[in-house]
């Protein structure tokens, strides 16, 4: 009898600490979004993102080049090359965090730290 009362003050003692949570369906708070992206560390990555699209981009312009330099100017490949590293510097990276913030509002706080 006694492990009985045990076994049933140890659930009730749990199920207490579950309804104690915050419900579900409360949308995340834009502080909690903001430390997440720190947390995973997003303007890194962003970095490390823009270098790698970079190489494989001015490869393949050399490679569009190179098929069609009789139809194309001299400094073509080169126009181009900066063009495409003075796109990416200017893309409003910082602006397209802040357009996720709304998708990621849609999950509880509790469920930003699972992703």
């Amino acid at each position: 009898m006694k492990n009985i009362l045990t076994i049933l003050l140890l659930c009730l003692a749990l199920c207490a600490t579950g309804l104690a949570q915050n419900p579900a369906d409360q949308p995340a708070a834009k502080a909690d979004i903001d430390r997440y992206l720190e947390a995973i560390h997003s303007h890194e990555m962003m970095d490390q993102m823009i270098v790698a699209m970079s190489k494989p981009i001015q490869k393949m312009l050399h490679e569009q080049y190179e098929k069609n330099k009789d139809k194309l100017p001299p400094d073509f490949e080169a126009r181009s090359g900066k063009e495409l590293e003075q796109m990416l510097k200017d893309m409003p990276w910082d602006e397209m965090l802040e357009a996720m913030v709304p998708a990621y509002q849609s999950i509880s706080p509790g469920e930003i730290w699972t992703l």
